[in-house]
């Protein structure tokens, strides 16, 4: 006669270690449905990970009372080792997809930034003169179109003419 799962985790709690692959063999269908559901691992890795659950459940298990409740205990252990492992895939995931967002970003940037200047330089290259003084003052400097104005001798309207021409031509 076949013993049940309370009897052959009583005898492996008691020292008869060799019971450990009866106990995985009665509960194949639950680490099964559990290593299936990672299926982003590897079958046999998966499998693994569950049995090792099993294993510490076991281990951890101080009361044997009744089956319903090593069953229980041993669905519980191995269902939250199965939602670690899933949270930790997760997480890997989405560092993974940040890394790799960033270094898509970093090129696109460096891109942008080069051809940012190269429009830059071409827009100034058609400025000649005082024109040229002004619309640099106002990239480069900063200042606005009254304090280049003033700078250069000329009027505002004028500088705000050179910033509008030089905006169109960017």
């Amino acid at each position: 006669m076949e013993k049940t799962l309370s009897e052959l985790i009583r005898e492996y709690k008691d020292g008869g270690k060799r019971n450990f692959e009866k106990i995985a063999e009665k509960m194949n269908p639950l680490i099964e449905f559990y290593a299936r559901k990672l299926y982003t691992w590897d079958r046999e890795d998966a499998r693994q990970e569950m049995l090792l659950a099993l294993f510490l459940s076991l281990e951890k298990m101080k009361y044997c009372r009744n089956e319903g409740e090593m069953l229980s205990y041993l669905k519980t252990g191995i269902r939250r080792r199965y939602k670690d492992l899933m949270l930790k895939e997760l997480h890997n995931k989405e560092e993974t997809v940040y890394a790799e967002w960033t270094e898509v970003q970093d090129e696109r940037d460096d891109f942008a930034i080069s051809e940012f200047y190269m429009n830059l330089e071409s827009a100034l290259e058609s400025f000649h003169g005082k024109e040229r003084k002004i619309a640099e003052r106002i990239l480069f400097y900063g200042e606005s179109d009254t304090e280049a104005a003033i700078q250069e001798a000329v009027s505002r309207q004028y500088c705000n003419r050179i910033r509008k021409k030089f905006v169109r031509k960017m």
